[in-house]
């Protein structure tokens, strides 16, 4: 079952908004699911992350999207996309159970990918750049399978 509440974006010049949570379980539809956004913001996500974890970049202090997954998914593959070319993204997932996962480059060393086992909880999701204050339209593609 999915159930979209409302996927929130931004006003021209604002910061980014962020959008309704999302609810998931197994057998989603459609597969992918799609939801846009904007980034922007000057905070690392290496703090938002809570530890040194590695994560790259720089994205506003609040998640830009909220996933309940509302039942166990042996799978999930995320990747945020951007039309502009010059444009790096970056993202950070953190669970609500303690997991946490960066992305920079995973996806055709260019698009930050997160995929793996997602229990039930709440999973925020930050989608960055590699510098600050950077407004960047994006797509974040959500599927049960390995995006191709």
């Amino acid at each position: 079952m999915l159930r979209i509440m409302a996927i929130g974006c931004c006003l021209l010049g604002a910061l980014p908004v962020v959008s309704q949570p999302v609810n998931l379980s197994r057998n989603f539809r459609p597969d992918p699911l799609q939801v846009t956004g904007r980034t922007g913001g000057e905070v690392s996500l290496a703090s938002l992350a809570g530890s040194v974890s590695g994560c790259r970049g720089f994205a506003q202090g609040q998640p830009n999207h909220i996933i309940n997954i509302v039942e166990s998914v042996p799978m999930l593959d995320m990747i945020a996309f951007t039309r502009e070319v010059n444009q790096d993204l970056t993202m950070l997932v953190k669970g609500s159970n303690g997991d946490l996962w960066c992305g920079d480059d995973q996806y055709r060393n260019r698009s930050p990918r997160v995929s793996g086992r997602f229990t039930k909880g709440t999973y925020q999701i930050w989608i960055g750049t590699a510098e600050p204050k950077q407004s960047v339209d994006y797509v974040l593609s959500i599927s049960e399978t390995l995006h191709k």
